[in-house]
């Protein structure tokens, strides 16, 4: 059975029927990485990125503070600063091959 994980990677093409909830440590986040735009904002730049598998509490993403290329180049260690999970809206429907079979009493209430 695929994890949402697995078919997130398939299947999303649209995140009307997505979403992901994650739990920052707001603690975890380096001073150095929080930038000031213009507007007098805050704002750090964050990944999301899938798990191959869900971890000891089925968490099946994780979010680390963005790297630069160089930072990636470097090979920095990636600072870890949230869990989560991946939820959608839709639900397969059930695979009429696995559905029982209907009894005379399910076919009495049919209206033809």
């Amino acid at each position: 059975m695929e994890n949402q994980t697995e078919k997130a990677k398939k299947t999303v093409t649209s995140w009307n029927d997505a979403l992901i909830n994650l739990s920052i440590c707001l603690t975890d986040i380096p001073k150095d990485k929080i930038k000031k735009a213009s507007n007098g904002k805050l704002y750090i730049g964050i990944t999301v990125k899938p798990r191959k598998t869900p971890d000891d509490f089925g968490q099946d993403t994780y979010a680390v503070i963005a790297q630069s290329k160089e930072e990636r180049a470097a090979k920095v260690d990636q600072v870890y600063i949230a869990n989560g999970d991946y939820v959608s809206f839709k639900s397969a429907p059930e695979s009429v091959a696995a559905m029982g079979t209907a009894s005379a009493e399910d076919m009495d209430d049919l209206p033809f």
